[in-house]
């Protein structure tokens, strides 16, 4: 991580991070949350324990809100000198049509909680700060703080190691060669498919976890995978 002008104004200097340090702090917990909890790592990390990790940052949890805007599902308000508080709006909690959404944006709030929270807690004066997720999002970079919970929300669902090791497998089992995927292809559809069976996450969660990982491409371009 290092110090870089926040041209968005919030603080004077923010951090940013390399997606391979991103990487392996969301794994890093994930992991020892799984084991002290269940003494093993095993995935898909269940919807109760996204709950659980998020209740045990945030100053309180609300998974029942009725938020003001109809298009935001989740936000998360920071408290100079305190811990955030977080709101889950009641359209995804109270129906299972929208487990996917509800846990995307379970993670998404921990992970502003987990990276931004501290430099609020610094800057001991000035109004609280609001943080929304709202139903669609692109996963291109437009606001560092929402990239950032962006990149981590899938990071926490889908960590890279289990990703790599799944990959690996699938592609033994159907004997792809090449190492990206692209769309309308045999191959990107297994990858996608399997991504999303294996963390339950939505096939579009699956697919921009596996294009930020390099495993996928959307067109004739190529990514390197990190």
């Amino acid at each position: 991580m290092k110090w870089v002008p926040d041209k968005a104004g919030r603080f004077p200097e923010r951090p940013h991070y390399e997606p391979q340090e991103l990487d392996s702090e969301c794994e890093r917990i994930v992991e020892n949350f799984l084991l002290s909890r269940h003494r093993e790592v095993k995935y898909p990390i269940s919807t109760d324990d996204l709950i659980l990790m998020l209740e045990k940052v945030a100053q309180s949890l609300d998974l029942y809100a009725e938020l003001s805007e109809e298009d935001v599902w989740g936000e998360t308000t920071f408290l100079p000198g305190k811990k955030p508080k977080v709101r889950i709006s009641k359209l995804l909690s109270e129906n299972e049509r929208f487990e996917n959404p509800f846990r995307t944006t379970l993670t998404h709030e921990f992970s502003h909680v987990h990276l931004h929270a501290f430099l609020y807690e610094m800057k001991a004066s000035g109004r609280p700060s609001v943080c929304r997720r709202a139903q669609i999002q692109s996963p291109t970079e437009y606001d560092w703080m929402e990239w950032q919970a962006g990149y981590c929300s899938g990071a926490l669902l889908m960590p890279k190691s289990a990703v790599q090791r799944l990959i690996y497998e699938l592609s033994k089992r159907w004997g792809f060669m090449t190492e990206a995927a692209e769309t309308g292809t045999l191959q990107g559809q297994v990858l996608i498919a399997g991504v999303s069976e294996t963390f339950r996450v939505s096939e579009d969660a699956a697919r921009v976890r596996l294009v930020k990982l390099g495993y996928f491409v959307e067109g004739a371009s190529r990514l390197n995978v990190l």
